[in-house]
């Protein structure tokens, strides 16, 4: 009966974890249109034509999947490339941090991959 009960608690110890952890992933999709505006500073809205799936609790905010600060070399980087992938209509994948913490409900993006 112990060990039942110690299998049935690591189940659910493991699923609450990988949900917990499980960053916004946009799969095989192109960006439908970003904003920057001088009231945000360096940060980019990003929406992406097909949603992101998952993503962490925080991430409230349907206008917007993701939000890039471009106040550093990487971001920078990272918004030069979606700029051109926007003007070109290049299919890609977007995943997020799992966290909000460069708006408040809106997940950070993390990685960019062109497909």
């Amino acid at each position: 009966m112990r060990v039942v009960y110690l299998v049935a608690t690591a189940v659910v110890l493991l699923s609450a974890h990988t949900e917990c952890n499980s960053a916004g992933l946009a799969a095989n999709t192109t960006i439908d249109r970003m904003m920057m505006d001088e009231n945000y500073g360096t940060k980019i809205y990003i929406k992406t034509a097909i949603p992101s799936n998952g993503g962490p609790a925080c991430a409230t905010q349907p206008t917007w999947d993701y939000v890039l600060d471009t106040g550093s070399q990487l971001g920078i980087q990272m918004y030069a490339i979606l700029v051109s992938a926007h003007a070109k209509g290049t299919v890609l994948t977007l995943l997020g941090t799992h966290q909000c913490d460069v708006h408040a409900t809106i997940e950070t993006l993390r990685r960019i991959e062109l497909l």
